[in-house]
């Protein structure tokens, strides 16, 4: 019986610590997740009702994008992140905004989102000649 115990105990232990490994670093531009909790979510910025960038706490960035809009997404002043994968943010979790439930169609490790000037200049009409 001791002997079984001791078995059941080892594997709970090896699965508990290998869904807490980091996943391979993906490219941007990659079908990406982000591991809780070793890794968690920093910062974000919404760009409309259906996408933001969201910054891990080590510093990569990821575009989210969403099913449906989350009306006021981008007048947001705090954010829930439903991890419905035990230990992980990625497509089948969903953002909670003002009693909304967004859910996440896609999560892309991404560049860093674009400032005011580089949006402000994609904006501009281009110059004739």
């Amino acid at each position: 019986m001791m002997r079984t115990q001791t078995i059941v105990t080892t594997l709970v232990a090896a699965l508990a610590a290998a869904s807490c490994t980091t996943p391979r670093d993906v490219a941007i531009g990659e079908e990406a997740t982000i591991p809780f909790p070793e890794t968690g979510i920093r910062s974000w910025h919404a760009e409309d009702d259906r996408s933001l960038w969201v910054l891990d706490n080590r510093d990569r960035w990821y575009r989210v994008e969403l099913m449906q809009p989350c009306i006021g997404l981008p007048f947001a002043y705090a954010l829930g992140f439903d991890t419905r994968t035990p230990g992980r943010f990625d497509r089948f979790s969903a953002i909670l905004y003002d009693g909304q439930r967004c859910q996440v169609s896609s999560i892309k490790r991404s560049a860093p989102p674009p400032t005011k000037e580089e949006r402000r200049k994609a904006q501009e009409p281009a110059p004739e000649e």
